[in-house]
This record gives C-alpha cells, sequence and structure tokens, in this order.
C-alpha cells in the first residue's frame, strides 16, 4: 500500500518535471523514478546538498536556491520557456533568473516537484560544462537520495571533479562496471577518500565504500 502511494507520488514528479521539455528527458527517465518515490523523505537533505554542490562547481550563483530554480523553470516552461529554445545553458538560466514568478502557481507545486525540477535543470547544466553525455551525472542525486550523510557535499564535488573517470565511478556506486573496470573505479575512490581523511584505515575506507554502494544499490531496487 505504502510503496504503491509513493509510486503515484513519483509519477507526478516526473510528470510535471518533464514539461520543462527534451534537455531534461533523460534525467526524467532514468534518475527521476529512482529518486523521486523517496524524495518527499529527503528532500530538505538533497536540497542543502544540492545548493552547496551547485554552487562551488559555477552552476548557480551564491544564493542560488534549487528549490526555486525549479519553481522559475516550471513556471517559465508554461510560457515556452525551455533550454532547447536558447543557444547556450547561460542564456537558459539568465532568462530563469529573470522570469518573474507568480506566487498562486508557485503555491499550487509540491516542494518535491520543484526541487526535482531544479535538480534536472541544474543537471543539464552540469552536463554542458563537464562535457560529458547527457543522462552522464544524474546519478550523483541517486547518491545522496540513497544515504545523504556518505554523499554530502564535499564527496559529490570530489566525485564531478574526477573528470573523465565521472561515468564509471558513478557506474561503480551502480554495480554497473565490469570486474577491472570496478577495480579501477574503487581505487579512484579509495585515493579520493586517502586525500580527504588521511587518518582513516584502508579497511574504514572499503568498508564505508561498501556501505554507501548498498544503499545505492537499494534505492535502485525500490524503484
Amino acid at each position: 500500500m505504502v510503496f504503491g502511494i509513493l509510486a503515484n507520488i513519483g509519477a507526478a514528479i516526473i510528470s510535471t518535471v518533464s514539461s520543462i521539455g527534451p534537455a531534461v528527458s533523460s534525467f526524467c527517465t532514468t534518475v527521476l523514478p529512482k529518486i523521486a518515490p523517496v524524495l518527499g523523505q529527503v528532500a530538505e537533505v538533497i536540497k542543502v546538498v544540492a545548493n552547496v554542490v551547485l554552487t562551488v562547481l559555477d552552476i548557480f550563483k551564491p544564493g542560488e536556491d534549487v528549490e526555486e530554480i525549479g519553481d522559475r523553470a516550471l513556471q517559465a516552461a508554461e510560457q515556452g520557456i525551455k533550454p532547447e529554445n536558447f543557444d547556450t545553458y547561460d542564456e537558459y538560466m539568465t532568462e530563469i533568473r529573470n522570469f518573474q514568478l507568480d506566487p498562486d502557481k508557485s503555491s499550487t507545486l509540491s516542494s518535491t516537484e520543484k526541487i526535482g525540477a531544479g535538480l534536472a535543470v541544474a543537471t543539464n547544466g552540469l552536463e554542458k560544462k563537464f562535457d560529458v553525455p547527457e543522462g552522464s551525472l544524474g546519478p550523483i542525486w541517486m547518491l545522496a537520495a540513497s544515504n545523504p550523510t556518505y554523499f554530502n557535499a564535499d564527496r559529490l564535488v570530489r566525485i564531478v571533479q574526477t573528470g573523465k573517470n565521472v561515468t564509471d565511478v558513478l557506474h561503480y556506486f551502480e554495480g554497473k562496471l565490469g570486474p577491472a573496470d570496478a577495480v579501477n573505479a574503487r581505487d579512484i575512490l579509495m585515493g579520493m577518500e586517502r586525500q580527504r581523511s588521511p587518518e582513516k584505515t584502508d579497511a574504514a575506507i572499503y568498508a564505508e565504500l561498501t556501505t554507501a554502494k548498498d544503499a545505492v544499490k537499494n534505492l535502485d531496487q525500490q524503484s
């Protein structure tokens, strides 16, 4: 019964966010179905984490909020202001930032819908900034949703900044790599954690990675 309710809530969020258009279609089909059912439970934590990550990585300006950006994106989409209608992501974001919100429409949207939309729009910006294929970076929010304590803002920023290895790193947590690639991704993550927490033993780092990976797997299986 509870799962069915969560699934219905998730479907409603996906339907709303997809109105932003083709630029977020990959996010809506691959990532949002996995996080939408639990977004209500972890929305505030993800919002805080996302705001830091997106500001540090220069997707958001200081003080901008993923929920408000999502609200603007959804309302702007109703007037045909969508990412595909602009030459660059920056041009789209300038329009979104200047868009005049309608408070009455804002009140009809749930916080989870706005946050989901904000994550979708921001992910599109991340992928363009780091020049990776569409759909590559959306899974970072699956990590945050599965275990926001472990996948805090600092770790997510470090993961995105692994550059050409970021897709393999994310696929490692999703369990989508073959043995050799999984070992390489694990070694990258171990090295990252040694830099971050030099006082930890390799055994402790590996145990934390395993627990984090299991949390992502559990989230994936619930969708």
